[in-house]
């Protein structure tokens, strides 16, 4: 049987790590930041930055080049092995419920505000459920290709709006208080710290060099924070604080507010649907961690059954337990960014740690 490990190269990994946090951050985090600390909304996205640069790199170099399956089983063993595996599977599908809320948000909020959620998210499960059914492989081609063509679409329409800045917006630049940028920056920090995501596909390389996946990994993820930081820059000079922080949307009001003709009257129209396709790949990218997890816990063998049904009951409880935009930014909050997250950085840590100590693996 062919190993895992011969199928996507390093510069692979490090655009699905990229693609694991962008879509959802870029359109999701300038608002809040914004609504939370005003004009020190960049400063707590730097920090953000800053705190998942050291999460990043501290998940990823204890991993050692190893799947988090892996690390389970050489450091608790077998049976421990399969108990941690479920639970990681668990969190990364609770961690799809606010995906599927960040999407359909959105989504009501931009171009399709009548149709019921119900239809956008049946629409995306096909596609999401169809790229991940492809595997580590099938993602990683996907990945190639949209993520060259998504930032390149988005750079041709955030480029019109440089010419909307006004510097004065940028003024005052330093916060009035620190203890809103502290707070402010919780959230994006849990959003720029995913690479507990993305070393789900470090089985999956064919590079052997741990210090090369790592990069890679940490690589991705400060990709993800360098454009969520430059487009806040642009969101920042254009609309200014006061607009910015009433805004649910800053971005789409941004994009909103270029007009150069007839044609080009209406950008955000060709702006969702572009973003669709990269929220289609990350839910795809998320997906296939969680549901590889769950299978590997039960030990049971690769099935389009596994993210088909990881999908679609995210999906389900996404709809029903969450309906309005508050509902769904609170369970981002308390079931993600002050719970889960914090536990999956401590588990992949502890676990990575553990290998390293255990005289199984030397």
């Amino acid at each position: 049987m062919r190993s895992v490990r011969h199928t996507i190269s390093a510069k692979q990994l490090r655009r699905l790590q990229l693609m694991a946090i962008l879509p959802t951050t870029v359109v999701f985090l300038p608002g809040q930041a914004f609504a939370q600390a005003g004009s020190g909304a960049l400063w707590a996205l730097a920090l953000a930055t800053g705190g998942g640069l050291a999460i990043n790199w501290s998940v990823a170099a204890l991993m050692a080049g190893h799947g988090p399956h892996h690390v389970f089983q050489k450091a608790l063993g077998r049976s421990g092995g399969q108990v941690l595996s479920g639970f990681y599977g668990l969190a990364l599908a609770v961690a799809c419920i606010s995906i599927w809320n960040e999407l359909l948000s959105f989504v009501q909020a931009s171009v399709l505000p009548r149709t019921p959620g119900w239809a956008v998210g049946a629409l995306v499960l096909g596609a999401a459920v169809a790229l991940a059914y492809g595997r580590a492989e099938g993602l990683a081609r996907v990945s190639d290709l949209l993520t060259m063509t998504g930032l390149g679409f988005s750079a041709i329409l955030i480029l019109p709006t440089l010419g909307f800045i006004r510097p004065t917006n940028y003024l005052p630049w330093w916060p009035n208080r620190w203890a809103s940028v502290w707070s402010a920056a919780a959230l994006p920090l849990s959003f720029l710290g995913e690479s507990v995501v993305g070393v789900s596909f470090l089985d999956y390389c064919r590079e052997d060099r741990p210090a090369r996946l790592t990069r890679a990994v940490v690589e991705g993820a400060l990709g993800a924070s360098a454009v969520l930081l430059a487009t806040t820059i642009v969101v920042w000079g254009v609309l200014g604080v006061g607009y910015a922080r009433l805004a649910t949307y800053p971005v789409l009001e941004t994009i909103r507010l270029v007009r150069a003709g007839q044609f080009l009257s209406r950008l955000d129209l060709i702006f969702v649907p572009v973003w669709l396709g990269l929220i289609e790949l990350k839910l795809a990218i998320w997906l296939f961690a969680a549901s590889d997890a769950l299978r590997r816990a039960w030990r049971r063998r690769w099935h389009a059954a596994w993210p088909l049904a990881t999908g679609g009951l995210t999906l389900a409880l996404a709809l029903v337990a969450f309906p309005s935009v508050p509902s769904r930014i609170g369970f981002i909050a308390t079931s993600w960014t002050f719970s889960l997250f914090p536990a999956l950085v401590g588990v992949l840590a502890g676990a990575g740690a553990r290998m390293r100590l255990s005289p199984r693996v030397r």
